[in-house]
């Protein structure tokens, strides 16, 4: 039954003699039933009930009133009424995108004008109308700063709905204080504009979260649930660490759940950070980036760096070119190693952009992971510096359609020990889908299976000889002018006068794409300082096509073996680049080789040899 007293109808609580007075008058009372307060009770500045705990009686929503707080009895979830909508008040734990109240160590809120940090207690320590603490409540980055210079190590700061950081006293700019096991944790993804709808942080030039350190090592830094805004201001940062002490790194930093948007200006980078190990970058959006400028940058300067994981996250944008999503930098003599870079999604509308660029500038690159990523009007890798990048896997990614793109993997000199295999490579107007300029052939490069759709194109181009290894099938020849296998001699159809010929023929499998290169497989008769000339022919062409369709004549082709001995093993190798037409055979295609003698030329011997089989590498 409601209470009538006096006492019971007072609505100011400004002592204790109030509350005192209400425990006389509840003891008092015979009947069992629950007693109501008849009116509103107001707490008088500086005061504030304090229980054990909090008893809401499960109930569906209440009056659509900002501030009401109610246990909803069939989402089985707590939530707090805004100016516009109800907001479910995240549970502690768990990673799952925010802190309950009381979970954290600093509360910042804001009003539109000032800025406010609450410690766990509710108590404003900083800013505020008031300026608490001796901090201007209208500088957001000078109240964040103070809460984390007043943490300790394993805090968490939590952001509520929000602007962050353009109400009147600057963009967003805070450092860690060299502490460790810090969470930053917002509200959920916002819009860059009214209404916010989640924690929104507007971000200075080399500003945002600076998580350098100057005294020692950065480990275990947290960020998820938030936007953060770029403004197309020059140089603006996100999340960003310089780490100029030399020797020392930034570990296990996770950043996950979380907008980047409006880095598009010049020296603007979403994530910038500087001998980086351990860390995590995964479930982000990311919308915007400068022209030739890059969204991730994972640089190691004086310290080795790798160990990266780059995952799942979301890259759109419809203007600005020859941007990288993730650029891998060396930029001294220190090693990156062991990134993977997976199960990312790109749309730039035809600019030509890229997900990855190893720049070894001073640096090796070794051991990375690129694999199913969904390409669309962007390329895949492209590779710069002058040290080795070695040691990668690219697979099972999918490169859509592209008018304006230049290659979707480039393989640079550098290039060692990759393999390119399982990769869906979209329509692309023609353009080249792998360059290849590697040379080392004690690591070489393997490609293999992957599935190009563009058949009319120069999907595989080699800048260079590379010792690219493929897909092979062997044909032996088996008919010509003489078949010598006397034991002790070398086997095989000899070709040493004018009207000497052998034959082979072979059929590409149904799945390869196209045809890269012929070998010539033979033992010469003789010894020679130079090369050995032969004229190789050849017709292709597929199911109901001529014979014809596709010709291969290649005369004065010499060997690329050179100082031989009598008895030794020698080949002949055709590209593209000795005869169009083989680039223009496909899986499927029946493929006849015709060798015949050709005469001495140059420093060249003529032929003299015994020809054994022809290889077949496709893609």
């Amino acid at each position: 039954m409601a209470r009538t007293s006096p006492v019971v109808t007072k609505t100011l609580i400004d002592s204790t003699t109030f509350g005192n007075a209400l425990i006389t008058d509840y003891m008092s009372q015979t009947s069992t039933t629950n007693q109501a307060l008849a009116s509103n009770v107001d707490f008088a500045t500086g005061k504030r009930p304090k229980a054990d705990f909090i008893y809401m009686t499960p109930t569906t929503a209440p009056a659509a009133t900002e501030g009401h707080i109610y246990y909803d009895s069939t989402a089985k979830k707590l939530l707090l009424r805004n100016d516009s909508s109800w907001l479910t008040i995240p549970a502690a734990g768990g990673g799952g995108g925010g802190a309950a109240f009381g979970a954290y160590t600093y509360y910042i809120y804001t009003d539109g004008t000032d800025y406010y940090a609450y410690d766990n207690s509710g108590d404003l320590d900083y800013g505020g109308s008031t300026d608490e603490g001796a901090i201007d409540g209208a500088d957001c980055s000078a109240v964040v700063q103070a809460a984390i210079d007043n943490s300790s190590n394993g805090s968490t700061i939590f952001f509520g709905v929000g602007n962050f950081g353009d109400a009147g006293g600057g963009y967003f700019d805070v450092d860690m204080n060299n502490l460790r096991g810090l969470r930053f944790v917002g509200s959920g993804r916002g819009n860059d504009t009214s209404p916010y709808g989640g924690t929104v942080i507007e971000c200075a030039a080399n500003g945002g979260f600076d998580i350098s350190h100057t005294t020692d090592e950065q480990w275990f830094t947290y960020f998820s649930d938030m936007t953060l805004v770029g403004g197309n201001r020059a140089a603006s940062k996100g999340v960003h660490s310089d780490n100029a002490t030399a020797n020392k790194k930034t570990c296990q930093v996770i950043i996950e759940r979380c907008h980047f948007t409006g880095f598009t200006a010049a020296g603007a980078i979403a994530i910038d950070i500087t001998n980086h190990e351990w860390t995590i970058i995964q479930n982000n959006h990311f919308t915007g980036w400068p022209t030739n400028g890059v969204v991730i940058l994972l640089e190691c300067n004086n310290y080795f760096g790798g160990n990266v994981k780059v995952l799942n996250n979301a890259f759109i944008s419809t203007g600005n070119t020859g941007a990288d999503m993730v650029q891998i930098l060396t930029s001294d003599a220190k090693e990156n190693d062991n990134y993977e870079i997976a199960g990312n999604q790109t749309f730039s509308r035809d600019y030509p952009c890229y997900l990855v660029h190893f720049n070894a500038a001073s640096g090796a690159i070794k051991q990375t992971k690129i694999h199913h990523n969904r390409m669309e009007y962007m390329n895949l890798v492209r590779c710069s510096g002058a040290t080795h990048i070695q040691d990668v896997d690219i697979h099972d990614n999918n490169c859509a359609s592209g008018t304006n793109l230049a290659e979707d993997i480039e393989i640079t000199s550098q290039a060692r020990s990759w393999l390119i295999h399982d990769n869906a490579m979209g329509v692309s107007a023609g353009r080249t889908q792998i360059t290849d300029a590697s040379s080392n052939a004690s690591y070489p490069c393997r490609i293999y299976d992957n599935d190009f759709n563009d058949v009319a194109g120069a999907l595989y181009t080699p800048t260079v000889s590379p010792p690219t290894k493929f897909n092979t099938i062997v044909a032996p020849f088996v008919d010509g002018t003489t078949f010598l296998s006397a034991d002790g001699s070398s086997w095989g159809w000899e070709i040493d006068a004018a009207t000497d010929y052998s034959v082979a023929t072979a059929t590409l499998p149904p799945n390869a794409t196209q045809l890269i290169k012929i070998v010539i497989k033979g033992v010469s008769l003789v010894a020679e300082a130079d090369a050995m000339r032969l004229e190789i022919d050849g017709y292709a062409g597929a199911s109901n096509q001529a014979e014809g369709t596709e010709t291969i004549d290649v005369v004065d082709c010499p060997s690329d073996t050179t100082n031989f001995a009598a008895d030794d093993y020698i080949e002949w190798t055709l590209t593209a680049s000795d005869d169009t037409d083989i680039d223009e055979i496909h899986g499927g295609d029946t493929v006849q080789i015709k060798c015949q003698h050709e005469a001495a030329g140059g420093a060249d011997c003529e032929t003299d040899c015994v020809l054994q089989a022809v290889e077949l590498h496709y893609i």
